[in-house]
């Protein structure tokens, strides 16, 4: 898991005083290895300014072929000129969720994803993502201690 991910665990678990356990989230080498090639293709098209972040119903089955399928849908989601619309699709049987973040700081990952058990939403999850991401932007530090507010809803438990 890259650091923005863990940074964004430790604030939701230390927001809701959840156990990491409770998200719902999976971090095992099939997760580890679809994220990384996801990180190295949206690292050499995405702008200096913009994340996406992507999220992922486990377990991953095919995961050559939904590495492949998800470079396409974030080639997609970069050359639209939409901003602010979350991109819902099945790929390979899995439920995934894309969001293009702009105006993030030149220096944030250009792609932050999660991959989490059926039950668990990644709204939460991608609204905590972006809020930290253009709280970094106006404060000028990525590295910052940016203090986040927690949504009202409880993420272990939103459908």
């Amino acid at each position: 898991m890259e650091n923005a991910e863990k940074q964004l665990v430790e604030f939701i678990v230390a927001a809701y005083g959840l156990k990491s356990s409770k998200l719902g989230l999976r971090f095992d080498r099939v997760v580890e290895t679809v994220l990384a090639r996801l990180r190295t293709f949206t690292n050499t098209l995405a702008p200096r300014d913009t994340t996406v972040l992507v999220a992922i119903t486990a377990p991953i089955l095919l995961p050559a072929r939904t590495v492949h399928d998800l470079q396409r849908d974030i080639q997609d989601l970069l050359s639209s000129p939409a901003l602010g619309v979350d991109r819902v699709a099945i790929v390979r049987g899995n439920p995934v969720r894309l969001r293009r973040v702009a105006n993030a700081p030149k220096s944030a990952p250009r792609l932050i994803g999660f991959v989490h058990n059926g039950g668990t939403t990644a709204e939460v999850l991608f609204d905590l993502a972006e809020q930290w991401l253009l709280s970094s932007a106006r404060a000028g530090d990525p590295e910052a201690g940016v203090t986040l507010t927690a949504p009202e809803t409880d993420p272990s438990s939103a459908r």
